[in-house]
């Protein structure tokens, strides 16, 4: 995997670990927390639907079925709304807004970090790294997405679709097979950031006292 992918998913991971342990602390509990807590129930789900949205796409290509009985037809109409997609502003939902999270992190929870970890130095610079990587991650993000995430599907594509239009439906059910094993570190790691990011989303839902929306 690129640097740049990595830093961008070491980046997300790191305020996955940071949200959750914030999560846990008793002064959350307190109702002039409720603040703090809706401003990391937003970044979360910020943070959860760029993710989801990746995970939508790579699985759509990942787990099609080409057994079915209309599976060349239905492949061309997916690689068409791919396209389509990919050509509009519907692949910017695979990014969250650095700066958005920028703006929520310093409205209510820069200022109150020495408060949650009073009494330990590295907790509150690890917490405060973990923001400030978020919000200057645009850069790798981009890289991640378009090199790792869109790049591997327009790989598979370019190659099953060749083969779809000459109707060698084994060669595309072989192609999407390699694609599966070589996508598979980044589908266990957008599963596994999609459940943390749930888990924050939920948590911190439940310290704001408020539901859970769309975003």
């Amino acid at each position: 995997m690129l640097l740049n992918s990595q830093v961008a998913l070491d980046s997300v991971d790191r305020f996955i670990k940071v949200a959750a342990e914030i999560a846990k602390l008793p002064i959350l509990g307190q109702p002039h927390y409720k603040a703090v807590a809706e401003d990391l129930y937003k970044i979360a789900q910020k943070l959860l639907v760029a993710n989801e949205n990746m995970a939508r796409w790579l699985n759509r290509f990942l787990h099609f079925d080409f057994r079915a009985a209309d599976a060349r037809a239905r492949f061309l109409v997916l690689v068409q709304d791919y396209r389509t997609t990919k050509a509009g502003a519907g692949f910017r939902d695979m990014k969250f807004s650095c700066g958005d999270i920028s703006t929520i992190y310093r409205r209510n929870i820069e200022n109150k970090l020495g408060d949650m970890f009073p009494q330990d130095e590295g907790a509150r610079e690890e917490a405060r790294r973990a923001f400030i990587n978020l919000a200057d991650a645009d850069v790798d993000m981009v890289a991640f997405i378009y090199d790792t995430v869109v790049g591997g599907i327009d790989d598979f594509v370019g190659d099953a679709e060749r083969y779809v239009d000459q109707s060698d439906l084994n060669s595309a059910e072989a192609r999407r097979l390699a694609f599966k094993v070589a996508s598979a570190s980044l589908s266990e790691c957008l599963e596994r950031f999609g459940g943390g990011l749930s888990d924050l989303v939920l948590d911190y839902a439940r310290l704001a006292e408020r539901r859970v929306t769309l975003a």
